[in-house]
């Protein structure tokens, strides 16, 4: 799938959960990206709703 690239850059930032404990506002970054792709239409509404539960997930 074209946008495969788009969801290794997203996943970078759940490598570990130190990262996660340590950058909330990391998180919320990333769920802004997510919005931004989706608005743009290179994510669709599925696709959107399944990355956003993987970040929502590990807050």
């Amino acid at each position: 799938m074209i946008n495969d690239g788009l969801y290794d850059d997203l996943d970078d930032g759940f490598e570990d959960d130190d990262e996660a404990d340590a950058g909330a506002g990391d998180l919320v970054e990333l769920l802004h990206k997510l919005d931004d792709l989706k608005k743009k239409g290179i994510l669709t509404e599925e696709e959107f709703a399944q990355k956003k539960a993987e970040i929502l997930a590990r807050i």
